[in-house]
């Protein structure tokens, strides 16, 4: 379509026939169509090139969805959310599962879930980057549809703790993938969720620090992981052979006033508490929480806190 004289004209044909699927413009220019429905739900997608009018295959969703919403976010990424997938039912499906398409490196990966499954929703892009999410239908019966609403905040995310009983072992990560993988049962199913969540920043800013991640290589089989978002601490620890370092896991605030014993968090955040387990069980593991119930009664069984000498706070987290 040509705004400046009104008229259309034949362009290339998409690779898949697909019907309530998902359009999104992308930074670059091109538009990426996602999901839809042909005989079932479908997770293929593709990319317009207005250059030269033709569509090429990209990655693939990992569920396929119809009458989902696509938004682009100030990131450049896309946010793909909700919709339907029929699994063979004779009716739409709502789902709650959301992904993350990356125009740079044309791959998918898993976002946080909707609180709600729902499908024929909207998606708004707020001024504040956060998009909303509004009615839809969902899953509850017999009236389906929706009048909730609910934000996701692409700079923050969760993160999930897991238990290992057999070691008394405890383990904290934010990666999507991760999280799936885990709650799918890989490692045999032998982590286990918590029940224990909180939140980090998962975009860099002025008042957050990337946090480094390490895995205990002089452990094996009782390796754990440890995060520091202290510069001093990263670097100190990277010196030593026996922690790897993984990758930068997240951002978190360094407390208002460290170093002096009374760090504290500002408004907005929340206290968050390092556990050492003093090497019990023959290794180290470190437990995070933002729980002082979890922080005291962790301490009873002769874990260590490792933080501010009176508040004992390690580091500051979204509320």
């Amino acid at each position: 379509y040509n705004p400046a004289t009104g008229s259309w004209r034949a362009t290339g044909s998409m690779t898949t026939g697909r019907e309530s699927f998902a359009l999104t413009l992308l930074s670059n220019g091109k538009v990426l169509a996602a999901g839809g429905f042909n005989n079932g739900a479908l997770s293929s997608a593709e990319l317009y090139d207005p250059a030269s009018g033709t569509w090429t295959a990209t990655g693939s969703l990992g569920t396929g969805r119809y009458s989902h919403t696509a938004t682009l976010l100030p990131s450049g990424q896309v946010l793909v959310a909700g919709g339907a997938h029929t699994e063979g039912l004779a009716f739409p499906n709502p789902i709650a599962s959301a992904e993350l398409y990356d125009p740079a490196s044309n791959t998918w990966s898993t976002a946080e879930s909707m609180a709600t499954a729902r499908a024929s929703h909207t998606a708004t892009l707020l001024a504040s980057g956060m998009v909303l999410a509004a009615g839809g239908f969902g899953l509850q019966t017999p009236n389906p549809f929706l009048a909730s609403a609910e934000l996701y905040d692409f700079q923050t995310q969760a993160a999930v703790e897991y238990y290992y009983a057999a070691w008394n072992y405890y383990f904290v990560t934010s990666f999507p993938d991760e999280i799936a993988a885990l709650d799918g049962g890989a490692f045999g199913g032998l982590w286990r969720r918590t029940g224990q969540t909180f939140k980090v920043w998962s975009v860099s800013s002025s008042f957050a620090s990337p946090t480094c991640r390490f895995f205990s290589t002089a452990f094996a089989p009782k390796s754990s992981h440890f995060y520091t978002p202290f510069p001093a601490e990263c670097a100190f620890v990277r010196t030593n052979p026996g922690w790897q370092f993984e990758a930068i896991a997240f951002y978190l605030q360094i407390p208002i006033g460290y170093g002096t014993g009374s760090g504290s968090c500002p408004q907005g955040t929340t206290a968050l508490y390092r556990l050492y387990n003093n090497g019990m069980g023959g290794a180290p593991n470190h437990r995070y929480t933002t729980s002082l119930v979890i922080l005291n009664t962790i301490l009873a069984q002769g874990w260590a806190f490792e933080g501010e000498a009176n508040t004992k706070v390690f580091a500051c987290v979204p509320q």
